[in-house]
């Protein structure tokens, strides 16, 4: 999805992300704040944001914006990438990662044109295709990734433990409603972990088991929903791929009111 817009004024609040986001700046200035980190940005300045990551811009002078969104299964088919140091070679990794998205990206003169001409590419392209299937926006977008990752070299740290677990979580998220891709090998294989391997690093890192993390976010999903009313048991049944009611009955049993105040939650989104 691209959202192109000139404002005087920022029209969001201080809000939660639910897209991973390309914010690139055509004009104007002000300051960009990502996880209340604040940074001035200017024309030609681009700004990588994740799910779950806070974000606000106040506008000092009037600002034309253009913001692309998007899901990780967006990039499902991009390739990996042969690099010799092996550093932030997926664009959802790069849009994970604090190096990139918490401190300004720094491009010269010469990668500020090149930006410039991919972004006017994409929008000039948009007019008369339907981005979301349009291979050649997607291209357009893995050369900016593409750009962006020629350009960070040497400062782009390796991914942490503390990453891992975060894109691991923004997975689980993405997939709740899919228990196949929620199978050990499936999740290992995906970010190229370890099968025997994954369920220690995931109890080390998010403190709980990683059955029982899934468990608590999907019964807080659920809770949720009984809690509005709009969906009855039968239709959360089959949302969330359990076999009929009674094996969903069986789930909410199971964990009683003092598991569902440890449900993970993501906040306020917008």
């Amino acid at each position: 999805m691209i959202h192109d817009f000139t404002e005087s004024t920022y029209h969001l609040p201080p809000h939660k992300h639910t897209y991973y986001e390309l914010a690139y700046i055509h004009k104007g200035c002000g300051v960009n704040y990502t996880n209340s980190i604040a940074m001035n940005y200017s024309a030609g300045d681009i700004f990588l944001m994740a799910p779950d990551d806070l974000h606000f811009m106040e506008f000092k002078k009037t600002t034309h914006i253009t913001m692309i969104k998007f899901t990780d299964s967006y990039f499902a088919g991009f390739q990996r990438i042969s690099d010799r140091k092996k550093v932030m070679e997926r664009p959802e990794d790069m849009m994970m990662n604090a190096s990139f998205k918490e401190r300004k990206i720094q491009l010269n003169e010469r990668e500020k044109r090149i930006l410039k001409n991919i972004m006017d590419n994409i929008l000039l392209s948009s007019e008369v295709n339907d981005v979301e299937n349009s291979a050649y926006v997607y291209y357009q977008i893995i050369a900016i990734f593409g750009l962006i990752r020629d350009h960070s070299g040497d400062y782009a740290d390796s991914v942490t433990e503390a990453d891992r677990i975060t894109q691991v979580t923004h997975y689980i998220h993405n997939h709740i409603y899919s228990p196949k891709k929620l199978r050990i090998q499936e999740i290992a294989e995906h970010f190229h972990l370890a099968e025997k391997y994954f369920g220690t690093f995931f109890k080390r890192n998010a403190g709980i088991s990683y059955k029982e993390y899934i468990s608590r976010y999907k019964l807080g999903l659920i809770e949720n929903r009984l809690r509005q009313g709009i969906m009855n048991k039968s239709e959360i049944a089959a949302e969330f791929g359990f076999t009929d009611t009674s094996h969903l009955l069986h789930f909410l049993k199971k964990y009683d009111k003092e598991n569902t105040k440890q449900v993970p939650h993501s906040g306020n989104t917008a």
